[in-house]
């Protein structure tokens, strides 16, 4: 049986991740394992987040949920993402990073 992700994700084996993110991002790397100790499934994009094939690879790949940092989710706005259906995905996830106090 796989282990069980984070709770909040809510991930289940039937999940497909688009991971748009390098692995050494750590949040990258957060996604890949998730999904894997979850059982889910990871698709690797040929395309670009800024490509206008973008979309479509992804409903075609059937992915469930996209993980990215702010800046990947502009590129998509850019070339149109939200004009586009994608019936099998229901998250998006934003690695985000909160300002630290110094003293």
């Amino acid at each position: 049986m796989p282990a069980p992700s984070p709770a909040y994700l809510e991930l289940e084996e039937r999940d497909r991740a688009a991971l748009i993110l390098p692995f050494h991002y750590s949040y990258g790397l957060s996604v890949l394992n998730s999904h894997l100790t979850t059982g889910a499934s990871i698709y690797f994009p040929h395309s670009s987040a800024s490509d206008a094939g973008f979309v479509e690879e992804l409903r075609d790949a059937g992915c469930t949920n996209i993980s990215g940092v702010p800046y990947s989710f502009e590129q998509m706005d850019r070339a149109g993402f939200l004009q586009h259906e994608l019936p099998n995905t229901c998250c998006f996830d934003i690695a985000l990073s909160l300002p630290q106090k110094t003293h």
